[in-house]
């Protein structure tokens, strides 16, 4: 598994992995494909929006999206989205990214 930056190009391949995560238990949400890439733009256009895509040979397989929260002596980091394709998850909990 290689972890890189989210890229413009990533943006629809990030969406559907969004979609896939949330389309089963715990969640059960239907999400559209526009609707998908609006979240994912709207959270990279935020303040220093940035995001870290996991991915292998078959593609990105899960992200971390999030923005910098500026105040007035420090700045957070939020983090918006943390994700992982629908049929990587083991239960509630997450396979281990290595």
């Amino acid at each position: 598994m290689t972890i890189e930056p989210v890229k413009e190009d990533d943006v629809i391949e990030v969406a559907k992995v969004m979609m896939s995560a949330y389309k089963d238990e715990p969640w059960n949400e239907t999400w559209t494909l526009e609707k998908a890439e609006l979240r994912v733009n709207a959270i990279l256009g935020n303040y220093k929006g940035f995001g870290l895509k996991a991915y292998d040979e078959n593609g990105i397989q899960g992200a971390l999206l999030g923005f910098v929260d500026p105040y007035a002596e420090d700045s957070d980091f939020y983090v918006s989205e943390l994700f992982v394709k629908s049929e990587k998850k083991k239960g509630y909990w997450f396979s281990t990214i290595t």
